[in-house]
C-alpha cells in the first residue's frame, strides 16, 4: 500500500480501469455535443442557449425532473422487453 496516497496498487488500477471503460461514453457525448453545436451554429442559433433550454426542460423544476425520470423508466422497460422478445425468438 502506498502510505502517501492511502491507495493500494490494485485499488488504483481498478479506478483507472473504470475510467478507461467510461472513456468511450464520454468521447461519444462530447462528439454529439460538438456535432449538435455545429448544426445549431449553421442555423444561426446559440448552442449554449439551446443546451440551457434543454436542461431547463428536462430538470429545471422538480416536476420536470420527475417527468424525465418517469419517461426514462418507460424507455428502459420497453428496451429490456424488446431484448427479451428478441432473445426468445
Amino acid at each position: 500500500m502506498n502510505k502517501a496516497s492511502g491507495f493500494s496498487q490494485s485499488a488504483l488500477a481498478g479506478r483507472l480501469n473504470r475510467l478507461i471503460d467510461f472513456a468511450p461514453v464520454l468521447i461519444a457525448l462530447l462528439l454529439a455535443l460538438l456535432v449538435a453545436s455545429v448544426l445549431l451554429l449553421a442555423l444561426n442559433a446559440n448552442p449554449l442557449e439551446a443546451y440551457d433550454f434543454m436542461l431547463q426542460g428536462a430538470a429545471g423544476t422538480e416536476n420536470a425532473f420527475a417527468e424525465t425520470l418517469v419517461k426514462r423508466r418507460r424507455f428502459s422497460s420497453s428496451a429490456s422487453a424488446s431484448r427479451s422478445l428478441s432473445a426468445a425468438a
